[in-house]
This record gives C-alpha cells, sequence and structure tokens, in this order.
C-alpha cells in the first residue's frame, strides 16, 4: 500500500495483474486496495497527475486504471 500509483500503474499493466484482478471480482471476490492500490482501481488516474510523481515512468502517457 501506498507509494507512486503511476510506478504501481505501469506494473499493473506491464504484469497482466488487471486482468487477474478483473476475473476474481468477477467472480464475487473484493479487491481491497489502500492509498496507491486504492487509486490503481479507479477508472482513471488522470486527476491524480503531478510531475514529480512520473518521473519514475517517464514517457507514460496511459492513465487508464483497473476500474
Amino acid at each position: 500500500a501506498g507509494g507512486n500509483v503511476f510506478y504501481l500503474l505501469d506494473k499493473i499493466h506491464k504484469s497482466g495483474f488487471s486482468k487477474i484482478a478483473h476475473e476474481h471480482t468477477n467472480q464475487g471476490k473484493i479487491y481491497i486496495g489502500e492509498s496507491s492500490g486504492s487509486l490503481a482501481a479507479a477508472p482513471d488516474l488522470t486527476i491524480a497527475h503531478r510531475e514529480e510523481a512520473l518521473e519514475k515512468v517517464p514517457g507514460m502517457t496511459d492513465f487508464t486504471g483497473m476500474g
């Protein structure tokens, strides 16, 4: 929990975790995230955009969350 939401989102997209999380939540399981983990579950993270946060993921342009 916590940390840089854009770094986390980058890893979520690259690892395929979003697909796995959707499969489980569609089966009725609960996803619980805290801090960055909860933000990553939103449909879009554009509102959280901060230049200093994006320094960890240069070139990131997809702010689509898991939601």
